[in-house]
């Protein structure tokens, strides 16, 4: 017969041997620790270069409306590539009907100063075709009779351009001119335009959505991290060690220190200088409504700030409300005191024991 005491110790015992089995052993937690927190990490490094979906895009002139010049800036200002095809006889139609150059092709507004600096002009004056690239001539040749083509390639390794069979220009490297339109002198009512065009492979490699694979790349490797964490959970537990409170007690006891940083930040919300970025940010959110999309309104021709930009949306809901200086400024207050807040009781504390009981620490953090 066994006493009740020897009785209950076994029974403890055995609970305690029982719960033990029920818990992995810590090497196999330290394996999949391991294991899931290479994973992750490989998969996260994996992420930019697996494959996008994205549209080619590629712009065709003339257009339905004839000939009419046509304005497309684009984001990069150079397209990948492009390529044109003039016959002669509108090259001679032009000609004969225009007193001083006249211009069969233009990647920039024959106006603009600059944009002669810039993009590439094809123009025939006198009989004479010229080719212009950023500024300077490429070539010029007698504008030959009968049937021909005046034929234009230019990409990342060459520029080329050909009167039927004689060379007009040819460069080496990457000398694409930057397009923002196709502007021409060449009129479809006017002059015989058949076997005109111009082509041009717009680059807009970075418009692109995520495929399946890179999804699910992205899934693994938070959901690797997830199980990287949990293991390591699990082993500090096993070990008695256990992470400070994230709300230890006092954390919403108010200190000399939390008014001093407070009231200078409300001080200077209230009263601070304005910035070039208060204005600079607010244009943005407010062209969201008009452009559909966060722009950048004073760069880049409007292009979308995306990834970046995901902020802009919050604001540009903010200011539907107001536009007032106040107001604008007040997400800016908001976060300033949450990060002080996070920093005194959050960061110092984990410092360690010198650094959470030092005045100056905790002052040195607050003046910063």
């Amino acid at each position: 017969m066994l006493s009740g005491q020897e009785e209950s110790r076994r029974t403890d015992d055995a609970s305690a041997r029982t719960e033990t089995n029920r818990k992995p052993p810590a090497k196999r937690l330290k394996i999949f620790a391991s294991v899931f927190g290479l994973l992750g990490t490989v998969l996260a490094l994996a992420v930019p270069f697996l494959p996008v979906n994205y549209d080619i895009t590629t712009l065709k002139w003339p257009t339905a409306e004839g000939t009419k010049s046509v304005s497309a800036p684009l984001l990069s200002y150079s397209p990948l590539w492009l390529k044109a095809d003039v016959q002669c006889a509108s090259a001679r139609s032009l000609d004969a009907r225009t007193n001083g150059p006249g211009i069969l092709l233009s990647t920039n507004p024959p106006s603009s100063d600059y944009g002669n600096l810039t993009g590439l002009v094809l123009q025939v004056d006198n009989g004479h075709l010229t080719l212009l690239n950023k500024g300077q001539q490429m070539g010029t040749v007698p504008l030959p009779g009968g049937d021909c083509a005046i034929s234009l390639r230019s990409d990342a390794y060459e520029t080329t351009a050909t009167v039927g069979a004689e060379s007009l220009a040819s460069l080496h490297g990457d000398q694409r001119p930057q397009l923002t339109g196709i502007y021409s002198g060449l009129n479809d009512a006017i002059d015989d335009v058949r076997g005109l065009s111009f082509e041009a492979r717009v680059d807009n490699r970075y418009e692109s959505q995520a495929t399946a694979i890179k999804l699910t790349a992205m899934a693994l490797a938070v959901a690797a991290f997830i199980g990287s964490l949990i293991c390591l959970r699990r082993l500090d537990v096993r070990a008695g060690r256990r992470p400070p409170k994230w709300a230890p007690a006092g954390w919403w006891k108010p200190t000399f220190r939390d008014a001093s940083v407070i009231g200078a930040l409300v001080v200077w919300w209230a009263m601070g200088a304005m910035t070039s970025d208060d204005g600079y940010i607010l244009n943005i959110a407010r062209a969201r409504e008009s452009f559909g999309y966060v722009s950048n309104y004073y760069r880049w021709f409007g292009g979308p700030e995306a990834p970046f930009g995901w902020f802009y949306e919050l604001y540009a809901l903010w200011v539907q409300v107001s536009t007032a200086t106040p107001w604008v400024r007040l997400p800016a207050l908001l976060m300033g005191i949450v990060s002080w807040l996070l920093i005194s009781r959050e960061v110092l504390p984990r410092l360690g024991q010198q650094v959470r009981r030092s005045n100056a620490a905790g002052w040195a953090a607050a003046a910063v």
